[in-house]
């Protein structure tokens, strides 16, 4: 699994400066009291997708899954837009046969019961959506996620039973359903991004900048950050893995949670190497790792902060 974020334009988000700052905004936007959310399927195309043996999953599918919040004036402030992407070889009991599964589905009432499952091949968030022809179209993005993939990640839907086939999110692993759920707010509309965050660390993420002063963050897994041509802060918090930055310059700045080492000199004199000045390892706990490309001079303290 190859999860990518793409960062758009934070404009006009206060304290939103990369993308742990957003997902912490989306979810108090999303989720405040006073504010009503409402999600549901696009209506380019409902008609009935079979999976498995004979079983219809009605009118609950289509090629967007889609939620918007909005505040005590009935203004929208929060939006995310789940785009299905394909599932090859997925089974039709009825006709016998294989086809390519071009929507986002839900199981409604069929086991197992109250389930999304399908390939989630781009999630946007932004501030509003609006629809025409069925589907809807986000007015700003403020950042998109390629990659999370399909249902269980694994290759699902083929010969046999819906429960047989789509049944993992039980066991944690369909990432489809967990994720969406999660940020529309579950049954009781409070939003959280605990799920999405546990695929990034489970699997590393590649972040792409845009060129203004932003925020990376590393998570979990073996990340990558592209940043851009700003004053960038890239920050890595305990239990980073092994990440790489490209395009760091001056007035970039790596950061580094107190756990991990409280000490610039030290990690400067005593956790960095070269490779003739275009790459440096910085080793700061452990097996975390730190790689930069294509440095155009040595690091000092003053790339260095700790937070």
């Amino acid at each position: 699994m190859a999860i990518t974020v793409n960062y758009n334009t934070f404009s006009g988000l206060s304290g939103v400066n990369g993308l742990a700052d957003y997902l912490n905004w989306f979810e108090a936007a999303y989720s405040d009291p006073g504010h009503a959310s409402i999600s549901a399927f696009s209506t380019a195309d409902n008609n009935d997708v079979v999976v498995g043996d004979s079983t219809s999953l009605g009118f609950v599918n289509d090629y967007q899954f889609a939620g918007q919040a909005k505040d005590g004036n009935n203004d929208p402030i929060a939006a995310f837009i789940a785009h299905a992407g394909n599932v090859a070889n997925v089974y039709n009991g009825d006709t016998d046969t294989n086809y390519t599964l071009n929507k986002l589905g839900y199981t409604l009432f069929d086991e197992p019961a109250h389930t999304l499952f399908g390939n989630l091949a781009n999630l946007e968030f932004g501030n509003y959506y609006t629809t025409a022809s069925g589907l809807n179209t986000m007015n700003t993005v403020h950042l998109s996620i390629q990659g999370i993939g399909e249902t269980t990640g694994y290759g699902l839907i083929k010969h046999g039973a819906v429960y047989d086939e789509i049944n993992d999110y039980h066991n944690g692993n369909n990432h489809v359903h967990n994720v969406v759920y999660g940020l529309m707010g579950g049954l009781g509309g409070y939003a959280q991004a605990d799920n999405l965050i546990a695929v990034f660390n489970a699997y590393g993420i590649t972040v792409n900048g845009t060129g203004a002063n932003e925020e990376f963050d590393s998570y979990n897994g073996n990340d990558t950050f592209n940043i851009g041509a700003g004053n960038n802060d890239i920050k890595f918090y305990s239990g980073f893995g092994n990440d790489t930055v490209n395009g760091f310059n001056s007035g970039d700045e790596l950061g580094f949670q107190s756990s991990i080492n409280n000490d610039e000199n030290d990690i400067i004199n005593n956790h960095t190497s070269y490779n003739a000045l275009t790459q440096v390892s910085v080793t700061t706990l452990g097996t975390n790792t730190v790689t930069l490309n294509s440095l155009a001079s040595a690091l000092t303290t003053s790339d260095i902060f700790i937070f």
